[in-house]
């Protein structure tokens, strides 16, 4: 069932390809694939992201702004034409709590509306235009042509959707293969574009309008994973480092914490902490990663795996 207005909560953990084959064994009987995958048990999604000239989304996101917005044009699947149905929406995000508001529309129709809000701003007629909600395409008006936004690059990744069994409102998702382009914002011309992701690291999402239930807590907690910030947008014009602390990662934590469940024992806290960007392995404080992907430091620990870490 298509939804134009929702909100949630989303919860990140980057980790290897080999952590997220193990994880998808610990939450497989919990969970089935999502109705949409294909015969791999996947879908691709290519998203065209809008901006301004003073990169206004980017630095909400990046300086973690307590109410942040961004636009984009969505569709899924690695081919798609004119007439292939898009999602037009508006992602905002307030005190952690991300909401949703979204048209469905063609994708032909879609590039002509951005096109006409930011050529025209708000002198065309609406009503040319067919959406499944005319209140939220006037809203996206208002955003497009207040902020100034205009397309700024592709985003393209493939996931793996799963939706648990005993509650479809909670979707878990893991996204790899990010890859993002800043010229031909053709959505109909494919999904091609440089990589933006550390390569062999997949990006877990957790999404809810729920509590997390005990069994995901504590198959994360075992593996030692922390919630983080990724942006795929942001990715485009700055690496995002990301802290690797599964199992399979290198780090001695995730090794520990995964055998110590096992057995039975207590988990060992982490000491230090790699994380692994675009540039190679860096290390950094609360206080010096944000908004400086080289800087150097410490990692600093955080007790509750869906805190944020930075």
């Amino acid at each position: 069932m298509f939804l134009d207005n929702f909100s949630r909560y989303e919860f990140k953990f980057p980790m290897t390809y080999a952590d997220m084959d193990l994880l998808i064994g610990e939450i497989n009987p919990y969970v089935a694939p999502d109705e949409h995958v294909n015969e791999q048990g996947i879908y691709s999604i290519s998203s065209i992201y809008l901006d301004n000239a003073a990169r206004q989304c980017y630095y909400e996101t990046v300086n973690n702004d307590f109410f942040r917005q961004k636009v984009r044009l969505r569709v899924y699947g690695l081919h798609n034409d004119g007439d292939s149905p898009a999602f037009l929406e508006i992602k905002g995000k307030i005190d952690g709590l991300v909401v949703k508001r979204r048209v469905r529309m063609t994708v032909d129709s879609a590039m002509r509306f951005i096109g006409e809000c930011v050529d025209k701003g708000n002198g065309f007629d609406l009503s040319r235009y067919r959406s499944t909600n005319t209140q939220i395409l006037e809203e996206l008006r208002r955003v497009i042509v207040a902020k100034s936004l205009r397309p700024v690059n592709v985003v393209s990744y493939e996931r793996l959707p799963f939706v648990c069994l005993s509650d479809p409102d909670l979707r878990i998702t893991f996204d790899y293969n990010v890859r993002t382009r800043g010229e031909d914002l053709d959505l109909t011309h494919g999904t091609y574009g440089e990589r933006s992701c550390p390569e062999g690291v997949a990006i877990l999402e957790v999404k809810t309008s729920k509590a997390i239930p005990y069994w995901l807590v504590e198959i994360l907690g075992g593996f030692g994973y922390r919630n983080q910030t990724f942006s795929k947008y942001c990715s485009h014009f700055a690496p995002q480092p990301v802290m690797l602390s599964g199992p399979e990662s290198g780090n001695t934590h995730g090794r520990k914490a995964l055998d110590a469940a096992a057995a039975g024992g207590e988990k060992e806290l982490p000491g230090e902490n790699v994380l692994h960007g675009l540039t190679g392995d860096i290390k950094a404080t609360d206080t010096d990663r944000k908004g400086n992907p080289d800087a150097k430091g410490e990692y600093k620990y955080v007790a509750n795996i869906f805190d944020v870490a930075y």
